[in-house]
């Protein structure tokens, strides 16, 4: 890209000058538009075009067509960036936040190469608390000092912010990004956090399925600004097609490890085996023909703690086994 084809949509003097100081560090120039003809043109042939918040309401008025490299500019995250940010297709950039960012994306890094991990945690049956693994895996990810969200994968799971006692926490949910595509802003500050965790549920009153376009869009956007994904995928979705992870969640049962073999596999695939049944954790295994990442024990306390509004805390060698599986997924994620 041309470093010096750089085009900001703005006529707030202000934002003008804090975006001219930045590029200036690398010796880029940039060019200011205001009117409609010369944004249309902007937008046919610049590398990158950075739209004001002053301006996101007209530029999103315009009805112009979906294009790369395009980012929302405003001093702090604001509701009504978010908001542009997904018919424009843009990425939200605050300059609160630091000018890093901003300054990479003028000298054409748009920081995908940060992006974290996605892991899917799905369950080999019902019951065999891989909701309650996917919680416990963020929240061993927050101790460690690393960001982390946890997403909610199935419609039909009556949401995930119950079990993280985020039910009442204010935050858009799933069907406020329903029509999310593309390149989608920093959403996180929009969303519910609860024990350090970034919460993304599905709606108990609306309706919460999700295209695969609109996760593809909205995983990939939490993906930038956090260190690790976990998607509750319960057993029916898979979330393949975003996450480059999958942890399968069993029990010792039979019945869950019949469950489990129906399922197809390809890609980084580990096994959690629940210590509860009769078949070993390296039967388990065998069976499913999956390596085993961690066995993890049973804590009778987690439901009540879920029933309660409580975050999840199985105690110690809970802890550990979560934070195993969490190690694990890192390293296969990033290809350590």
């Amino acid at each position: 890209m041309n470093k010096a084809n750089v085009v900001l949509v703005s006529e707030e003097s202000a934002l003008i000058r804090a975006v001219e100081v930045v590029a200036a560090t690398g010796a880029t120039t940039v060019l200011v538009a205001g009117d409609e003809s010369e944004v249309r043109a902007a937008w046919r042939n610049a590398g990158v075009v950075l739209v004001g918040e002053d301006m996101a309401g007209r530029v999103g008025g315009w009805g112009l067509s979906r294009r790369a490299e395009v980012f929302l500019v405003g001093v702090e995250p604001s509701q009504e960036l978010c908001r542009w940010s997904i018919p424009l297709d843009a990425a939200v950039v605050a300059l609160s936040q630091g000018s890093a960012s901003l300054a990479g994306i003028i000298a054409g890094r748009s920081g995908d190469e940060d992006r974290g991990v996605v892991v899917a945690v799905r369950a080999a049956s019902g019951g065999v608390g891989a909701s309650t693994l996917a919680a416990g895996m963020c929240l061993a990810a927050v101790a460690r000092g690393r960001s982390a969200a946890l997403v909610d994968g199935d419609p039909r799971s009556g949401g995930i912010d119950l079990l993280m006692g985020a039910e009442k926490i204010p935050g858009w949910r799933w069907p406020k990004l329903a029509s999310a595509q593309g390149h989608v802003a920093d959403i996180t500050s929009m969303l519910p956090v609860a024990a350090g965790v970034t919460i993304l549920s599905c709606a108990r009153r609306e309706d919460s399925s999700v295209s695969a376009v609109a996760r593809r869009a909205v995983v990939g956007a939490l993906s930038r600004h956090r260190d690790l994904v976990v998607v509750d995928a319960g057993r029916v979705e898979d979330w393949r097609d975003v996450a480059g992870v999958t942890v399968l969640v069993s029990d010792q049962s039979i019945r869950s490890v019949a469950a489990g073999v129906e399922l197809a596999w390809d890609g980084h695939v580990g096994l959690a085996v629940r210590r509860e049944g009769n078949v070993g954790a390296a039967g388990v295994a065998k069976a499913l023909g999956l390596p085993l990442v961690a066995t993890v024990p049973t804590v009778k306390s987690l439901a009540q703690m879920a029933d309660g509004g409580v975050p999840p805390d199985g105690g110690r060698a809970w802890r550990k086994a979560c934070a195993t599986v969490v190690d694990w997924a890192m390293g296969v994620g990033r290809g350590d």
